[in-house]
C-alpha cells in the first residue's frame, strides 16, 4: 500500500522528528491544553539542506534507506519539494507517551489535504469547526493553509483544537515545561525539553552514577533542555535541572569523572579524534547540570569521515 501524506509526515517527524485561522499561534502553545510529558521544535529546512547532516547521511548510506527518507520521497511524489516547502515540526508527547506534531509549510497544502480527506480508507469526522481525518490509526486536521496537525491515535486532539480555538499558552498552562523549553536556544536547529513525570521516576530512579556513597539517578531530575545546531559544524547544549544545587554538582563530577578516561585515551588521537577532551565540557550552575560539545567544520568532518569507515567496515 502506498504511504499517504499522513504515514510519510509520521515517518519523518519521528526519523529526526480544516479551518483558517486568522494568524496561527506559536507551534509550541497549539499544545497548551494537554498534559505533556514533552515537546521538541524542529527547524526542517536549514536541517535537510545542512551540509554536515547530508554529508553524515552519505557516509553512513542513510540517504539510500530507512523511513525517514521514504517518508521524504512520498512527499515529494505529492508534490511537496521538503528542501523547499516544509519550514519546521513541532512533536508534542504526552503523559502516557503518545505524540502528536504541527508541520509548517511554507506554501499552501490545502489542495493536497483535500485529496486525503477523499483517500480511499480514510474517514473524516467533524469536530466543532474542523474535519478530523482518520487514516491507518492516526489523526490530521488542516489547522490552516499552511499547517497541519498530525497526531497518534490515542493523543487527544479534540484538546487541542480546542486550544486552538481559543488560544492558551504553554507558559499559563505548564511552567515546568515552559521553563525548560525556555533554557533552550532560540537559534537551534533541534529545541527539547521534557519534564520528570510520576509514570517515569521508578524507571528513572535506576539508572544511576556513583562514586563511593555519593549516588545521583535520572529521577534526581526534575526536567531536562537539549539545543542542537548544525550551522558551524555542530554545537550542543544539555541541561538537566536538578532538586537542588549539590545534585547537579555532584552529577558533574561523577560524570566528569567517567568520561576522563576514554577523553585521555591516547587511541582518540591516532584516529583522528584527539580534539574530543576539547570540545566537551561538563559542570554545573547552581540546580543545572549542563553538558556542552562544540565542535567545528574540520572536526566533524574527521568524525564523518570516521563513520564512512566503520559503515563499511560493516
Amino acid at each position: 500500500m502506498k504511504k499517504t501524506c499522513m504515514a510519510a509526515c509520521l515517518a519523518i517527524s519521528l526519523g529526526f522528528c480544516s479551518t483558517a485561522m486568522a494568524k496561527d499561534i506559536d507551534a509550541v502553545d497549539v499544545f497548551a491544553g494537554n498534559s505533556l510529558s514533552a515537546i521538541a521544535y524542529a527547524d526542517i529546512s536549514s536541517l535537510v539542506n545542512s551540509k554536515i547532516i547530508n554529508d553524515a547521511m552519505d557516509a553512513t548510506g542513510s540517504n539510500k534507506n530507512g523511513s525517514v527518507m521514504a517518508g521524504l520521497d512520498e512527499l515529494a511524489k505529492l508534490g511537496i519539494d521538503y528542501k523547499k516547502d516544509i519550514k519546521s515540526a513541532v512533536i508534542a508527547v504526552d503523559v502516557d507517551m503518545h505524540s502528536c506534531m504541527v508541520i509548517d509549510a511554507s506554501k499552501s497544502v490545502k489542495a493536497l489535504w483535500d485529496k486525503e480527506m477523499t483517500r480511499e480508507g480514510s474517514s473524516v469526522t467533524a469536530y466543532g469547526n474542523y474535519q478530523i481525518v482518520n487514516e491507518n490509526g492516526a489523526n490530521g486536521v488542516l489547522l490552516s493553509d499552511k499547517r497541519v496537525l498530525i497526531c497518534e491515535g490515542a493523543f487527544n486532539i479534540q484538546t487541542v483544537l480546542d486550544n486552538v480555538a481559543k488560544p492558551k499558552a504553554l507558559k499559563s498552562t505548564d511552567k515546568v515545561l515552559y521553563t525548560a523549553y525556555s533554557q533552550t536556544s532560540a537559534k537551534a536547529d533541534i529545541r527539547v525539553a521534557g519534564k520528570m513525570i510520576d509514570s517515569l521516576r521508578g524507571d528513572a530512579a535506576k539508572a544511576r552514577i556513583k562514586d563511593g556513597n555519593i549516588v545521583v539517578s535520572a529521577a534526581d531530575a526534575e526536567s531536562i533542555s537539549v539545543s542542537l545546531d548544525f550551522k558551524k559544524g555542530i554545537s550542543l547544549d544539555a541541561r538537566a535541572l536538578g532538586k537542588s544545587d549539590k545534585i547537579a554538582a555532584d552529577a558533574a563530577a561523577i560524570l566528569n569523572m567517567k568520561v576522563a578516561p576514554f577523553l585521555s585515551d591516547p587511541s582518540l588521537g591516532e584516529m583522528g579524534l584527539g580534539f574530543l577532551p576539547s570540545v566537551v565540557k561538563i559542570a554545573s550552575s547552581k540546580k543545572y547540570l549542563t553538558v556542552n560539545v562544540d565542535m567545528n567544520d574540520d572536526q566533524v568532518t574527521s568524525i564523518v569521515a570516521l563513520l564512512a569507515v566503520m559503515a563499511g567496515a560493516k
